[in-house]
């Protein structure tokens, strides 16, 4: 952690499967409120919940889900986290760039590494173009629900995965 911590509440969460712990902090108003508002609640991180709806599979693979300004993505090698961040950018360069550096730090193979995308990306960006350029193995992590009536229509499934694993986390 870095930065003061002073008036915010330490969070600590176990990933066991892992042998993996997160600790972060939230703000101590947030906290008090949320438990007054919810007495019974349980915090989690959004890695936490990531890291939770990845498959036991060993094959090495990169989680990335894209917001507006900012993306978080998880690098797993040989089954075992190597990192987990949340980066801001301003251009699709930008995110090849982190992309490409978290391969090449952690060795891996661009041509073997699988990609699951989510989040605000479509097939017809340009960020999608630099990806496919650059990457074999690439699929959008796709909401284990639909959205009802016209919403496929409007937006891309995948845009909504990050949502899903939330409302599956708190089920």
């Amino acid at each position: 952690m870095y930065g003061s911590t002073s008036g915010s509440s330490v969070v600590t969460e176990r990933l066991g499967d892992w042998q993996l712990s997160i600790v972060y902090a939230i703000p101590g108003e947030v906290q008090d409120w949320v438990r007054r508002m919810f007495p019974t609640h349980k915090c989690r991180h959004n890695y936490a919940v990531a890291i939770g709806m990845m498959s036991p599979d060993p094959a090495d693979h990169i989680l990335i889900d894209l917001n507006k300004e900012d993306f978080s993505f998880i690098v797993v090698r040989d089954g075992k986290l190597q990192i987990a961040q949340t980066l801001y950018y301003s251009s699709p360069e930008d995110i090849l760039y982190y992309l490409l550096k978290a391969c090449n730090q952690f060795s891996l193979s661009r041509e073997e590494i699988q990609l699951f995308i989510s989040g605000l990306i479509e097939k017809e960006s340009q960020l999608f173009r630099e990806l496919y350029l650059n990457f074999l193995n690439i699929q959008f992590r796709e909401p284990t629900w639909r959205l009802a009536g016209n919403g496929d229509k409007d937006y891309p499934s995948h845009f909504f995965t990050s949502l899903n694993d939330l409302a599956r986390c708190a089920s």
